[in-house]
């Protein structure tokens, strides 16, 4: 059975950090003679090293180590890493920048881990929580078909049924966009191309005309109009349609219950960075700023 060191084992190694986390190999100069697993030059691999990488691995795997010869293999191959490490110190590869970034969100991990993760509980978000959080969002369980269409609104109308035939005639959102842009005269919907937001068949955001026309248009793509309304003449693309939905309490609980916990880990991860400013104040330098040299932006 072969035993694999990872990327993030190797650079574990190389991290400087006061108390090795549980789950890395930590080989120190530190040691007991008496529990010395293999030598590797002057260095030295402890018994007590490959006990806890042993600790990190899958029960089968652990049961494996019975066998001496896949213990030697073990050992074999932890002291290879401390070989590979020996060699990237030696080149001084730990100091390099993008090495650096590694071992720092590595660490980062590692601190978040012990500072928040650890520290969670399942009684941090409650049945109560999840039912006051769909009472919030009824949409969560139910809502109904919506569609998303893109308008031409003019006032003239033989003008807006000259530009209805165009707008039929348009083969792509950008081509009706463009029309948009040359003839539609509400600047609400113009600047954005045209389009509306999502809305269903019980919308009252926009004339009935409006509404009932758009749920006509069965494919993205297919243009109505114009439609004569108290707002002016309307020529409709369709752009998108969403289905509706009904889900009970139970087939959405699992999802949210999980947001909700992400929720809860984001204030406690924003809670640690406020104690550490406090300790170790962030000063951002403005002026600095001017000089920051950024790559070209891409043709």
């Amino acid at each position: 059975m072969p035993w694999r060191i990872t990327l993030v084992t190797l650079l574990s190694v190389g991290c400087k950090s006061p108390a090795p986390a549980p789950q890395a190999i930590a080989f120190s100069a530190q040691h007991e003679p008496q529990r010395v697993a293999a030598r590797v030059g002057d260095q030295i691999l402890t018994i007590e090293e490959v006990e806890r990488y042993v600790l990190t691995q899958a029960p089968a795997r652990r049961q494996a180590l019975r066998d001496v010869h896949q213990r030697k293999k073990l050992v074999e191959t932890l002291a290879r890493t401390k070989l590979l490490v020996r060699a990237a110190r030696d080149s001084k590869l730990d100091r390099n920048p993008a090495v650096l970034q590694v071992v720092e969100q590595a660490l980062i991990t590692e601190l978040l881990r012990v500072e928040v993760d650890s520290k969670l509980e399942p009684t941090d978000v409650t049945p109560a929580d999840v039912d006051k959080y769909l009472k919030q969002h009824p949409d969560e369980l139910e809502r109904a078909e919506q569609v998303r269409v893109a308008a031409i609104v003019m006032k003239d109308a033989a003008e807006a049924h000259r530009v209805s035939v165009l707008a039929r005639g348009a083969s792509s959102t950008a081509a009706f966009r463009e029309l948009v842009l040359q003839h539609s005269e509400d600047p609400g919907s113009k600047v954005n191309g045209g389009a509306l937001p999502f809305f269903d068949k019980q919308s009252s955001e926009h004339p009935r005309q409006v509404v009932d026309a758009a749920f006509s248009l069965r494919e993205p793509g297919h243009a109505s109009g114009p439609l004569s309304t108290d707002r002016g003449h309307y020529i409709l693309r369709l752009e998108e349609r969403r289905p509706g939905y009904q889900r009970s309490v139970e087939e959405v609980r699992p999802r949210i219950e999980s947001m909700l916990r992400e929720q809860v880990r984001a204030r406690r991860v924003e809670e640690l960075v406020q104690r550490l400013a406090v300790q170790y104040p962030i000063t951002i330098e403005e002026q600095q700023l001017m000089s920051l040299r950024l790559p070209a932006a891409p043709p």
